[in-house]
């Protein structure tokens, strides 16, 4: 094993030795705390039912959400910071931490200060979440209860979604009240994702009771939000996972459907119609102009682009794109992010942050790295993470992905941290 995992500081108090079937004390906490993050996700819709006079009660809600886990999080690591493995973690994240930290220094010279401080505020606040993450995690008990409320936690959000949603859903809409259509389909997914991996890779006896369930409402709010990247990215992921479960019975399913269509073809206008029902779903009513320039995302990334010369080393500060915070886009000046988590790190961070968080993946990663090329137990979870980040990182190409804001998706990312983190300290602690 390398030196890299081997070596830990040599003033860290030895762990106490975990026993089989032990759950750590500080789990049920630490998943509360996850539960309301993901839960208190929601944007205001301006309905009389959900502000108190001039106060947007759901924001105050996520303000106090995110207060709440900053204090959860510092708490487990002051309970737990002298135990050898937590010392292991704490290193592993530190340039996690460093990133939040300087996300929060760009806040003193950016031009919406407000937007960016409470954005910052998060970024530090998640870099506490992969800590606590590694620390509650000491053995496959706890990885199962962790993904397992995960899973149930996004379920529970896509029902809550798509009820709010109903009537733009009958009409034939993309779901746009209380959240983004493409966020809540990059929620969906991402939902989906771990419940078809946990199924493949440990078969917990939960995955098979939530399979059909979890699996057609994460499906249904997928198709529904009509994310097009979303869509494609996670294919590249959910088909081959599908196929190594259930290859022996989606040969036969697929010929019979195929024989299906061929058999009423000639008779069924609904069928023979399927192609144009296809291309219009794909095409949401937009041109072939509008596809070229992925939903106008080229536009802003131009801007991007020629806003990123203007102040390349420190950015503009976290959240802001321009050095005024606002651009003129799609006809009219406007906030908007870049819709790319690489130019939303290097308009608003700078070269600086971006280096940060390449450093900050590359490092916590590199347990999942180096154990996915390894025999064991530990490989399962090594390509869990290693695929769920590759998604994130595909996905970052179209959407702010882990950048946030706070939702289920977020939440889920850096639990995939905190896990890389905590299979670094598990090696360590055993070598001692």
């Amino acid at each position: 094993m390398g030196a890299e995992l081997m070596t830990y500081p040599a003033f860290a108090v030895p762990a106490r030795i975990v026993r089989a079937g032990e759950r750590s004390p500080h789990l049920r906490s630490f998943i509360v705390v996850c539960w309301l993050l993901s839960e208190v996700c929601l944007n205001s819709p301006g309905h009389p039912a959900f502000n108190f006079g001039s106060i947007d009660m759901l924001a105050v809600s996520k303000g106090v959400a995110r207060a709440l886990a900053l204090a959860v999080f510092c708490w487990i690591v002051l309970r737990t910071h002298t135990q050898a493995r937590v010392m292991s973690v704490l290193v592993r994240c530190t340039p996690l931490m460093l990133f939040g930290l300087w996300t929060l220094a760009t806040c003193i010279w950016s031009p919406i200060k407000s937007i960016s401080l409470g954005h910052a505020t998060e970024a530090f606040m998640l870099g506490l979440l992969s800590i606590a993450t590694g620390i509650v995690y000491r053995s496959e008990l706890d990885l199962e209860q962790i993904l397992r409320q995960m899973v149930l936690i996004i379920t529970v959000l896509m029902v809550i979604l798509l009820a709010l949603n109903v009537e733009e859903i009958k009409a034939g809409l993309r779901p746009m009240n209380f959240m983004q259509p493409n966020n809540l389909a990059g929620v969906a997914a991402i939902g989906l994702l771990t419940l078809l991996l946990s199924r493949l890779l440990w078969n917990w006896r939960w995955t098979h009771t939530l399979m059909w369930p979890s699996g057609l409402i994460c499906g249904a709010a997928i198709f529904i939000a009509q994310s097009r990247s979303c869509l494609i990215v996670t294919s590249i992921i959910a088909l081959p996972v599908l196929w190594a479960m259930y290859k022996k019975h989606l040969v036969p399913f697929g010929l019979v459907v195929a024989g299906f269509v061929a058999a009423f073809l000639p008779y069924s206008a609904s069928i023979s119609k399927a192609p144009e029902t296809v291309m219009s779903y794909i095409m949401r009513g937009q041109s072939a102009e509008d596809a070229y320039t992925v939903s106008g995302r080229t536009e802003v990334w131009d801007i991007a682009f020629k806003s990123f010369s203007e102040s390349p080393l420190f950015g503009h500060g976290y959240y802001s794109m321009t050095s005024t915070g606002t651009m003129y886009v799609w006809g009219a000046e406007r906030w908007q992010t870049a819709h790319n988590i690489y130019l939303h790190v290097l308009t608003g961070t700078g070269l600086m942050g971006y280096a940060l968080l390449i450093w900050a993946l590359l490092y916590v990663l590199q347990p999942a790295w180096i154990y996915v090329r390894r025999t064991g137990p530990e490989r399962k979870l090594a390509v869990f993470i290693l695929l769920l980040v590759a998604w994130y990182l595909c996905l970052g190409c179209f959407e702010l992905s882990f950048a946030g804001p706070v939702d289920p998706e977020v939440v889920l990312f850096f639990i995939v941290l905190g896990l890389s983190a905590g299979l670094g300290a598990h090696a360590r602690t055993r070598t001692t």
